[in-house]
């Protein structure tokens, strides 16, 4: 079965924790989630904090055997009125 590396997320706000699910394809060898070029997280619903507020890139990086999948996603991460902004920019695949 080839991968197909999809992740849903949560509360996509600066300076709080933004939960992320892997949705994807399962069982896995290797989830691997790249948060922003700032820290690589490994296993299916880890949680990072962005400090700043600003675009951020997400890449996911999912592999079986020698079959693998990633998608790259870029969100907005900020705050208004304390209520959160949930919002997609765009998805590549490779």
């Amino acid at each position: 079965v080839k991968p197909v590396a999809t992740f849903n997320f949560d509360n996509a706000c600066s300076g709080k924790n933004t939960g992320f699910t892997y949705t994807g394809t399962k069982p896995m060898d290797s989830i691997i989630w790249n948060m922003n070029s700032e820290q690589l997280l490994h296993g299916e619903n880890p949680k990072y904090v962005f400090m700043n507020a600003g675009k951020k890139a997400v890449t996911l990086m999912v592999s079986k055997g020698s079959c693998r999948d990633t998608v790259f996603r870029v969100y907005s991460a900020s705050c208004a009125d304390n209520r959160c902004r949930r919002n997609c920019y765009r998805e590549e695949r490779e």
